[in-house]
């Protein structure tokens, strides 16, 4: 079963992390705000609209839980990234 997350509710309600919805962020403060949240919504229950909206999560609607949270990697230091990798699974690369 897929579960695609909801890029929406980041765009929306992340904005106390330093993200600026459509006009951009950092993935690590995306990544701490769902680490902070407990989760992310599924899509289905937050739909992307495309633009900035106001924040309508609720834990009501709930979340899927993502356990840990985020690790920066000094540029070009590519043993940490693979210990990193090795450690705790998948990355997030960003330029």
């Amino acid at each position: 079963m897929t579960r695609i997350l909801a890029e929406q509710q980041l765009v929306d309600c992340a904005g106390n992390y330093d993200n600026n919805g459509c006009s951009g962020g950092l993935p690590s403060h995306a990544f701490e705000y769902i680490k902070d949240q407990g989760g992310l919504s599924l899509d289905k229950d937050y739909p992307y609209t495309a633009k900035d909206g106001a924040c309508v999560y609720s834990s009501d609607i709930g979340s899927v839980g993502i356990v840990g949270g985020s690790v920066n990697i000094t540029q070009g230091d590519e043993v940490e990234l693979l210990n990193q990798l090795f450690a705790n699974g998948p990355v997030s690369v960003a330029f």
